[in-house]
């Protein structure tokens, strides 16, 4: 995303910030003449800055430069206030590799990024001693040469050398990233699973944030094209550099995630696990019944109605090729979900029951397209774990 500026009374829009190599997520005003505090992603982090409505001058406020050196920086809920003697107050929700977030807050000067915060809350003491891991930035490059970034976790007792059964973890969106932080929740399953023995192989594909508007767009209408090269390249990349074991691969997501996990089984038979969480399997289907269709169509080009001629979001969806999946998929879906329709889920499985592949799919009742009570994530969690460790530890 990117910042414009328009007048109160009116006129054409001024870009001023954001979108060149990076992506602007969310905007704070700072009650202080007009400035505003803007969260920008940049690869695997997320900074912020303070940017004049006027001049469209960027100045840091958190991290400093030299932090964000040293370490890839992520907040969640953020406030921020200027004062009248131009110092920043700055209270976020920060949380690390190894640990969810907690409140924590600074002051800077009017001239200096916040290099110094103080932890206010400490929510997660009963996960004290549960040995979570600390991620590790893991770069490739993508066939047609782009310059690519995701993240790899791995158990802390991985020997040198040692491959290991390796899942693929595909972000939501495609609008989304992976990036730094505490990577567990009921729809982001990498220190779950390493956890569990397994290392997890988290990458940013183009059509996510993070890189800027070339690289978001980069999706529009070919969703499964260039973007799920990017996912096989990283795949590969782990295998040669000694990581991945490649008989003991398996893939997964949510959303996009999903739709990436079903579309990938269709293509390839290197995977012998998948789990696709409230995934699209027919993009013509989605602009008929999602609650964006028109962004939906972005997506897959065409709709059902364009025509015999027009058939792109047909060559994009995998139940089109459910035919040639050898690899057990778990499908879970919310019942609910008004933005992938739990029709997408009910059609893949019977496609591959079709074909006779082994598939499972539970539906959460009540549930949107996010899984929301503490039951039902539970149980999502344990299905997948057991899901992967009946197929890639068998």
């Amino acid at each position: 995303m990117v910042v414009y500026c328009v007048d109160a009374e009116g006129g054409e829009p001024r870009r001023l910030a954001g979108g060149e190599t990076n992506c602007v997520l969310q905007l704070l005003s700072l009650h202080y003449q007009q400035q505003v505090a803007i969260a920008v992603a940049e690869r695997l982090s997320l900074h912020l800055y303070r940017l004049d409505g006027q001049s469209g001058e960027l100045s840091r406020i958190y991290p400093s430069e030299e932090q964000a050196r040293q370490q890839e920086s992520t907040f969640g809920a953020v406030d921020a206030r200027r004062l009248e003697d131009g110092r920043i107050v700055l209270v976020l929700a920060r949380p690390s590799s190894l640990q969810p977030a907690d409140v924590w807050a600074g002051t800077g000067s009017a001239n200096e990024p916040l290099s110094d915060l103080r932890q206010l809350s400490t929510h997660h003491e009963e996960l004290a001693g549960i040995p979570f891991v600390q991620q590790e930035a893991f770069y490739w490059t993508a066939p047609d040469g782009w310059k690519l970034d995701g993240l790899l976790l791995r158990p802390p007792t991985t020997g040198e050398g040692e491959r290991l059964p390796t899942v693929v973890l595909v972000h939501g969106g495609p609008y989304g990233n992976w990036g730094a932080g505490f990577n567990l929740s009921w729809g982001n399953w990498a220190q779950w699973l390493v956890l569990a023995g397994y290392a997890v192989l988290m990458p940013n594909p183009r059509g996510g944030a993070g890189h800027g508007e070339e690289f978001a767009a980069a999706a529009l209408g070919d969703v499964g094209g260039a973007d799920y090269g990017d996912v096989m390249a990283a795949v590969d990349a782990a295998i040669e550099r000694g990581i991945a074991d490649p008989d003991r691969l398996g893939i997964g997501g949510w959303s996009q995630g999903g739709f990436m996990s079903a579309w990938a089984v269709t293509q390839s038979s290197c995977f012998k696990a998948a789990i696709m969480g409230a995934g699209v399997s027919d993009w013509g289907l989605m602009v008929q019944t999602s609650d964006l269709p028109a962004f939906e169509q972005e997506l897959g080009r065409t709709a059902p109605w364009d025509g015999l001629e027009a058939q792109r979001h047909r060559e994009l969806s995998p139940i089109t090729f459910a035919s040639r999946v050898k690899t057990p998929v778990l499908i879970l879906h919310g019942e609910n979900d008004a933005r992938v329709p739990v029709s997408q889920a009910i059609g893949f499985h019977r496609a591959l029951r079709h074909y006779q592949v082994p598939t499972e799919m539970v539906l959460y009742p009540r549930e949107p397209h996010g899984i929301k009570e503490r039951a039902h994530q539970l149980d999502l969690l344990q299905r997948v774990r057991r899901w992967y460790d009946r197929w890639l530890r068998a």
